[in-house]
């Protein structure tokens, strides 16, 4: 006997900035209250092409979920739900995925020779609710002072950095 009454309400998700196995990847943290759940089969709730988590029965009426190290995109990602005994009960929900936090790119412009005169750009910018850290001790400490044009050869180490988590940064470039 399978009660079409079956119901899966208030579903929600929030992503967090970033993931702390991969700067560029992020963990997914939702809910979900379920009414007249069947007794048989799995509560599947899934990304698609992503992951999947399993629910056995019992169900009761509330299920905390949450997908780790999933890849930032920026993009609108959906996470559904749906019991495999009965599956024309079914919810949806959709996040904002976070931007990946990619590293922006230095060039040197407007030198000249011999003068050894010049400007160090930023050519990419990191996107919103990020900003820019430089480097010049090979990664050892950070700053958001762009370095001065030297015609001392060095590394100039660049990176990204989430203004909303000071954990979350990017790559270097």
């Amino acid at each position: 006997f399978l009660d079409l009454h079956c119901a899966i309400t208030n579903m929600i998700a929030t992503p967090n900035i970033c993931n702390s196995i991969n700067k560029n990847n992020h963990d997914v943290a939702g809910s979900l209250d379920l009414f007249d759940a069947p007794s048989s089969g799995l509560l599947l709730v899934y990304i698609p092409n992503i992951d999947t988590l399993e629910f056995t029965p019992p169900f009761g009426n509330h299920i905390d979920f949450v997908f780790t190290n999933i890849p930032s995109n920026g993009n609108l990602n959906t996470i559904y739900a749906q019991f495999t005994a009965l599956t024309i009960c079914n919810s949806s929900v959709s996040y904002l995925s976070p931007s990946p936090l990619t590293p922006p790119t230095l060039e040197i412009g407007n030198h000249v020779c011999p003068q050894k005169m010049g400007e160090i750009n930023v050519v990419e910018h990191c996107g919103t609710n990020s900003f820019v850290e430089y480097s010049i001790n090979n990664g050892t400490s950070w700053s958001i002072s762009k370095p001065l044009y030297s015609t001392i050869p060095m590394n100039i180490f660049v990176r990204c950095k989430s203004t909303v988590d000071n954990n979350c940064y990017g790559s270097n470039n």
